[in-house]
């Protein structure tokens, strides 16, 4: 049965984090947020959504009595609600502390203390302690809160120290809640120290590393059943990761060359630039054999960008006179760029998870870093359509599998074969002589080309006034785009088996192995355990010609991979926005004191030509949580289009 976990402050920096993670465990999630928070990066429809009243006990707990009278209690509880600014310094212990103390005395006032209860705390709780005013990083420390805010998390620990036999668990990550140098110093601090910091900027990219595993650890303590301890940043390093007092900041070595023209005064004019930039020192977590720990932060990744940007604006109509004025302006621009990856410190490769599904999905990455290869390599399994009766010659009903002649069964990716699975494509044979499937590259998510196209264009006189249209275009040219969305509902598995999915997998276009009326055809007509020969000549006659119309392959299967089908090209041209206005003559206007007086229609994102399936192909949804996994569709919104109409008008 699946873990039940409550997450307060869900809507939060780090609670979305912990809801993704809790999900890729299985766990069945409540999420606690405000009516009006945005649920921005809540959208996975397995999140159960509720509204905690902190105003006061009675109110909290009848906010909490429907579902818990439902499911009795949840297994695990993450207490992540606080404030870290508030215009009122008091606020802080009424939030930080009152919060924590009201919602811990209503779960044992209700019978429903927990197995675990994480506090997400913070290293304010130890004061000032080296000569940079900033918290000292061992273990050893003495709280001395100097703050508001510490001295309110410093109340919710001792309020948790305070109760007998209370599960709790407090984790004291670092200040990393903007983009301030004294988060920055804190954070690098903190890695160097040896804690495996990975929750990182959502909304304040930090380039430097992606912060995701704060989210792991949380799990990996509740799930150790070690309860009543203090996770705190130490000198030694925690359990899982060395420490590494030697970690710096990344750098980055920038060169360009650029050229201006203009010519015919003006007509034709542009620019041309050359850029090559290095990139080292970028920090990557290092898997390691030997030592205690399983993994440190190093400065071992180095990148290589090299491109060229070309613009071009033409003035092609530009006529002037006393009865007409009209004129036609054209603007270009194309870039391309070439990246590699330098040097991984040693390894040849590095490989790197879009972290999407839970434990349904096994396949362990999806991007590789190569030595000499570009960043946004995928990697997964080719496909040649999918399998038929002619693959097979006998079918076990009793252990319903399908076998060749001499009795063996297809072991693949995906599952043991049968008719109607997707065929992936093996890449070598074992030394046996069976079929081998390991992952290879099948696309890149870095495009060719990008660029845009700008037209403007006008015609009036005084007399009647004037006319005037542009329109902005953008383009890319190359890049892959692996929708996960797509993926994700056209696989069932055991932890599948109730979801919708896609229209195309309906039945009639899927290959099945039941026929309208719901008979299962590989058993029907025939009582042998084992379905040969002519019996099996038989069967695959009548599978055969109830899939004539099959349009794709049958989406039942043990674990879902990824394969070159939800690997697409992404190659777009969008009509970023249209603007048409007319401006009335300044001499109709005159009388009534207004200089000008302009009629406009506006409109945004009219329009995209592109081949890719999904709702758009400008689309990259994990990249703010992992940098080094771009272009990725998994369930991302599409683009909004807009349009207005309006008047400017100017008086005298």
């Amino acid at each position: 049965m699946a873990k039940r976990l409550l997450v307060t402050g869900a809507g939060g920096f780090i609670g979305g984090f912990i809801v993704e993670e809790a999900l890729s465990r299985g766990y069945e999630v409540w999420a606690a947020v405000r009516a009006t928070t945005s649920r921005e990066f809540l959208s996975d429809s397995r999140i159960r959504f509720l509204t905690l009243d902190f105003r006061s006990p009675d109110g909290l707990k009848a906010s909490l009595k429907d579902t818990l009278s439902k499911i009795g209690r949840w297994d695990f509880v993450v207490h992540n609600l606080g404030a870290t600014k508030c215009k009122n310094p008091d606020d802080f212990s009424r939030i930080n502390y009152g919060y924590l103390r009201l919602l811990v005395e209503t779960l044992i006032a209700l019978d429903a203390v927990p197995d675990g209860f994480v506090m997400m705390s913070s290293m304010s709780v130890l004061g000032v302690g080296d000569e940079k005013g900033y918290a000292p990083f061992t273990a050893s420390s003495e709280a001395k809160p100097n703050t508001k805010y510490g001295v309110s998390k410093h109340q919710a620990e001792s309020f948790l120290r305070s109760l007998p036999e209370f599960p709790y668990i407090i984790m004291r990550p670092t200040g990393v809640y903007g983009p301030h140098e004294r988060d920055y110093y804190m954070m690098i601090k903190s890695i160097a120290s040896g804690f495996d910091f990975s929750v990182g900027m959502r909304r304040q990219l930090l380039t430097f590393i992606y912060v995701r595993d704060l989210a792991t650890a949380i799990f990996q303590a509740l799930e150790s059943g070690v309860r009543r301890k203090e996770y705190l940043l130490s000198d030694g390093g925690s359990s899982l990761i060395a420490a590494n007092q030697q970690l710096k900041w990344e750098t980055t070595i920038t060169r360009d060359f650029g050229i201006d023209y203009g010519f015919f005064n003006e007509r034709l004019s542009g620019a041309f630039d050359l850029y090559w930039n290095n990139t080292n020192d970028l920090i990557l977590k290092y898997k390691l054999a030997t030592g205690g720990y399983n993994y440190q932060y190093r400065n071992i990744g180095s990148t290589d960008n090299k491109g060229v940007e070309f613009s071009i604006k033409g003035v092609i109509l530009d006529h002037r006179s006393k009865n007409l004025n009209y004129g036609l302006t054209v603007d270009f621009n194309i870039t391309h760029n070439v990246n590699k990856v330098v040097s991984l410190g040693g390894m040849e490769d590095y490989p790197v998870s879009s972290a999407c599904f839970s434990t349904y999905y096994t396949q362990g990455y999806e991007y590789l870093l190569t030595v000499g290869a570009p960043i946004g390599d995928i990697y997964g399994y080719k496909t040649d359509g999918w399998y038929t009766t002619a693959d097979f010659a006998q079918y076990n009903k009793t252990k319903n599998v399908w076998m060749d002649a001499d009795g063996n069964i297809t072991n693949t990716p995906l599952g043991d074969a049968y008719p109607g699975m997707q065929k992936i494509v093996p890449t070598g044979k074992d030394e046996k002589g069976k079929d081998v499937y390991e992952l290879e590259k099948i696309g890149n998510t870095m495009p060719e080309v990008t660029g845009g196209f700008n037209l403007s264009f006008f015609i009036g006189s005084d007399r009647w006034g004037k006319i005037d249209l542009g329109a902005n275009f953008n383009y890319s040219v190359g890049n892959d785009v692996v929708n996960m969305t797509a993926l994700d509902y056209s696989a069932i598995c055991s932890s599948t088996r109730n979801r919708n999915m896609l229209a195309s997998f309906g039945y009639g276009q899927r290959y099945s192995l039941f026929d309208a009326e719901g008979t299962f055809l590989p058993t029907a007509g025939s009582s042998a355990k084992i379905i040969k020969g002519d019996d099996y000549t038989a069967m695959a006659l009548r599978l055969e010609e109830a899939n004539q119309g099959a349009v794709t392959y049958n989406p039942i299967v043990s674990s879902p991979v990824l394969t070159d089908n939800y690997v697409e090209d992404a190659s777009f041209l969008r009509l970023s926005s249209l603007n048409i206005g007319y401006s009335l003559s300044p001499k109709w206007i005159k009388k009534a004191h207004i200089s000008n007086c302009r009629i406009f229609f506006s409109a945004s994102n009219l329009f995209v030509v592109t081949k890719y399936s999904g709702l758009d192909p400008e689309v990259d949804t994990r990249s703010k949580i992992n940098p080094l996994v771009v272009g990725v569709d998994f369930a991302a919104f599409p683009k909004s289009r807009g349009f207005n109409f309006g008047v400017n008008l100017s008086f005298e």
